[in-house]
């Protein structure tokens, strides 16, 4: 991974990944995405989007966020017509911003607040 730019994640990002120590309390046999709340699962699509164009140079990174999003929109009712396209809208302002300062755009929180 030699040379590759990693982006750093903003403190409301980091708080929708799970803790470590909750993931490893319990063995999960299938997938969770069905039980979830909605909310939830479009805020992982959102963060899985980011992270699979964020990381495109990354093939293994890409490919498993890309994964991510495939397998979450199996799991979940949406509207096939507009959301991907909404999801990736987000996903690409969000890219857009100014990485090196966030404050600097404040006033966007996309993918970050992606309810």
């Amino acid at each position: 991974m030699k040379g590759l730019k990693r982006l750093p994640l903003p403190a409301p990002i980091a708080l929708l990944l799970p803790l470590p120590g909750h993931a490893q309390d319990r063995a999960i046999a299938s997938p969770q995405a069905a039980v979830r709340t909605y909310a939830q699962n479009d805020k992982d699509t959102v963060l899985a989007t980011c992270i699979a164009n964020a990381y495109r140079s990354d093939k293994d990174a890409a490919e498993d966020a890309g994964s991510s999003v495939s397998a979450l929109r199996g799991w979940t009712r949406y509207n096939m017509e507009k959301s991907p396209d909404a999801v990736r809208s987000l996903a690409d302002r969000y890219l857009a911003r100014n990485q090196a300062n966030p404050l600097a755009d404040a006033g966007s929180s996309d993918c970050a607040s992606a309810s």
